[in-house]
């Protein structure tokens, strides 16, 4: 008996509660065996990272289940948080975590594409963001930081930054 990607998706679910979220799941099969691959969120840790105790106790948990269901399945199992430097889910992880910096692909009015580490100040009710350019402190300083002010659609994608 084979397990299905909705019955994992279903044991995760009876099993994760706030703030321990699904972030990705995956499974990738080959002839012999599957790879399981867990990703999760933490909704109320500041960078949404969580701990591996929890990863452990969601490994633990789902492996029993696995084994109920089918014993004699060969499978690998992959739990692990989604990290600090996530990629960012857009447009909601704007809001989520606004006020961090992140590493952000934008466009410009022409569609070319640019890079850059920014602070999210603010989204205005309209859809529209005001960043604050990031400088580490090797780079030179030359006054305020620059602010950059775009309609929410101009971002293409995006991760959290972690600047140490």
């Amino acid at each position: 008996m084979a397990i299905s990607e909705e019955q994992i998706r279903d044991i995760l679910g009876e099993f994760l509660v706030h703030p321990l979220a699904l972030f990705s799941f995956k499974i990738k099969k080959s002839s012999v065996s599957m790879i399981m691959e867990v990703v999760l969120d933490h909704l109320e840790n500041q960078y949404g990272s969580v701990s591996l105790d929890d990863c452990e106790n969601v490994s633990r948990h789902l492996g029993s289940k696995i084994e109920e269901i089918d014993p004699e399945l060969d499978y690998q199992l992959k739990v692990q948080s989604a990290g600090a430097e996530r990629e960012l889910r857009l447009p909601d992880d704007l809001y989520r975590f606004s006020g961090l910096l992140m590493n952000l692909e934008i466009l410009d009015e022409e569609g070319r594409s640019s890079f850059g580490v920014f602070k999210l100040l603010e989204i205005d009710p309209n859809g529209r963001l005001r960043l604050e350019s990031f400088r580490s402190k090797g780079q030179k300083k030359s006054g305020k930081k620059p602010v950059l002010e775009l309609p929410l659609e101009r971002v293409k994608k995006g991760n959290l930054y972690i600047h140490i």
